[in-house]
């Protein structure tokens, strides 16, 4: 998931299913930064299963004084990528949601879906739900292993 800046104001990309275009017009200029896997969701307060696909305001989630206060910043800024970063780590979490870093984690180790609900003390229907949320993918578990090996 990335947060886009662009026209004078902030956008999230929800998580892709396919290839999003966009027609740019000349002269239209565009920055982003894009959240490690699993974070944005509580950065912006939307399970990325809401988002999945999409390109919306970041007002649509966020307080509006509050997102166009950022997109202020940004635009004033004559490095809108180290200002986007910086808003990023100032308003997001310290550290990663405990499960989804477990998740994660488990990817990485190549664990089966039992493997990792084991690991938390969850079922693997619960592990479904919470991998939707953070990742946005119905079948978010299988998708994510695919994504961290490629």
């Amino acid at each position: 998931m990335d947060l886009m800046w662009t026209g004078g104001r902030l956008l999230v990309a929800g998580p892709d299913t396919t290839a999003h275009v966009t027609a740019v017009r000349a002269g239209e200029e565009y920055a982003a930064v894009r959240f490690p896997p699993g974070t944005a969701p509580s950065v912006l307060g939307v399970p990325a299963r809401e988002l999945r696909d999409l390109r919306v305001p970041l007002a649509e989630s966020w307080p509006q004084r509050r997102e166009r206060e950022l997109a202020e910043r940004v635009a004033e800024s004559a490095d809108r990528t180290a200002e986007r970063e910086a808003m990023a780590a100032a308003y997001g979490p310290s550290t990663r949601d405990r499960d989804t870093a477990a998740v994660l984690a488990g990817a990485r180790r190549g664990l089966a879906v039992r493997g990792i609900a084991g690991e938390i003390h969850i079922s693997e229907r619960q592990l479904h739900r919470r991998c939707v949320d953070a990742f946005g993918y119905r079948a978010s578990f299988a998708v994510l292993r695919r994504l961290r090996r490629g």
